[in-house]
This record gives C-alpha cells, structure tokens and sequence, in this order.
C-alpha cells in the first residue's frame, strides 16, 4: 500500500492513542484478547453483557460479538483481522455491524466513520504488559472525521472503563 493511500485513509497525524499498564503477564493479556472464552468476560462498555458469536483469528478472520444492555437493546460489532502476530501485534478494522456480520454505522450517530483503522500492541514489562491501541477513521470524509474528534474523549473513557474491566478480569 503507497504512503499516499495509507495517508488518505488512515490519518496517522490523527489517531486516538491509548496505553495502558496490565498487571499481568504478556501471554496471560494476548489470550484475553484473542479466545473467546476471555474476550466474553472483559470485552466492551461496563454495564453490558457481551457474547461473542464468531472469533476467527487470522488475516480476513473476524471477532463479532454482539453487546447487550440492562433493558435488552443489543448492539452489534466486529473486528475484520489484518494482521495477526501473536503475541504482540493486532491490526484490524473495528466498526459497529448486523447480527450476521455486515459492516453498518452506528445507529445513534450516522456521522460516525463507518471503520476504524486499529493498532494493538502488547509489550511485556516483566510480570505487567503494556497495551498500546491506536485507532483512526478509514476511508472517511471530513465530516466523518470532524465526529471521530469530537468522540475522542468519550472513546478514552470507555476503552479506559474497558481496561479497568480486563485488570481486574485478569
């Protein structure tokens, strides 16, 4: 893929960066992050029950789970797997979906970008892992964007909620 193409789509000037310090060790963190058994447990906003329908991971694999709240309104999501390079690297496309799978918007804002380009990393720091998530619109338009700005601070707190969820899983 050229510099330029990468450029166009994936704003690398732009990207929600988060990090967070596991207190646990570099393959107990992978294996939450790629079984399902783990991901059901952790994964998603406090609150919600999440099953996970579908986790395939390879390049062109997908992880599809499905969030449920209190009252029972449900909300789908996928990763679309890029690369897969365990136990220290995910890249995948992130976005909201139907239950079997199709790539959809979020339906509360329907300028929020379609996918989002993520980067996970994960470094072992002795018995603690250091995880490093990097996301950004792909293939958005500048409205899509400008929303994606706006919804850093919300998105920091909900993967930081997300993360006190995984410490103290592990």
């Amino acid at each position: 893929m050229s510099a330029s193409l990468v450029k166009t789509q994936y704003r690398l000037e732009h990207p929600l960066v988060l990090e967070r310090e596991i207190a646990a060790p570099l393959e107990m963190v992978w294996q939450a992050h790629t079984q399902a058994d783990h991901l059901s447990q952790w994964w998603g906003p406090v609150g919600l029950v999440n099953r996970v329908i579908c986790l395939d991971l390879r390049p062109g694999g997908i992880f599809l789970y499905s969030m449920t709240t209190a009252e029972g309104n449900k909300v789908w999501g996928k990763w679309n797997f890029l690369e897969v390079q365990a136990p220290t690297r995910l890249v995948y496309l992130l976005s909201f979906s139907t239950e079997s799978g199709k790539t959809i918007r979020y339906p509360d804002e329907p300028t929020w970008p379609l996918e989002m380009y993520a980067t996970t990393t994960f470094t072992s720091k002795g018995e603690h892992t250091v995880i490093r998530q990097q996301l950004a619109p792909w293939n958005a338009s500048e409205q899509e964007h400008a929303t994606f700005a706006i919804g850093k601070e919300s998105m920091k707190g909900g993967f930081n909620a997300t993360w006190d969820e995984l410490d103290q899983y592990l």
